[in-house]
């Protein structure tokens, strides 16, 4: 398998998204194609990875989230933790579009490096999937555990 390169496995011309896609259609491109995740692109570039995880994560925090805790002094509000991390998860949990789930911080791989490099990729960053993309940024396909699985049962 050490021989075998991302772009000879790799599934081309994956679905993607754009940010602006609702959370509705989304779910229904997630469960129609079978996919765990999918990337989203803007202007041609990737930008981010979505998912089921962000989905169930914002059917579950939905009923997580509080407010943040403050403190009134004269007639003032002094919040007791970090607006940002509240607005996040936030966002998170009530967001309507793609952009407010995705995750923007993606893992990728280029096509030229091998199937192995990918494998451990995968295990290092906890990931099912890694966007493949070209030296432009653009999105040329998907490599997922189950095309590495494949390509081992194949060697066996």
């Amino acid at each position: 398998m050490s021989e075998l390169l991302v772009r000879d496995r790799m599934q081309g011309q994956p679905p993607t998204v754009s940010p602006d896609t609702g959370v509705a259609d989304l779910a229904n491109l997630l469960a129609d194609e079978r996919l765990s995740s999918v990337p989203v692109v803007e202007d041609g570039k990737l930008i981010g990875m979505v998912g089921q995880r962000d989905l169930i994560f914002q059917e579950l925090e939905q009923d997580d989230v509080d407010m943040p805790h403050t403190l009134p002094i004269m007639g003032g509000v002094i919040f007791l933790e970090r607006m940002d991390h509240w607005r996040e998860r936030f966002r998170r949990a009530f967001g309507t579009t793609v952009r407010d789930l995705m995750a923007s911080e993606v893992h990728t791989i280029p096509p030229q490096v091998t199937l192995h490099e990918a494998a451990r990729r995968m295990i290092d960053h906890d990931v099912s999937r890694l966007p493949v993309v070209d030296e432009a940024g653009a999105v040329v396909g998907v490599i997922s555990r189950a095309d590495v699985v494949r390509a081992l049962a194949e060697e066996w």
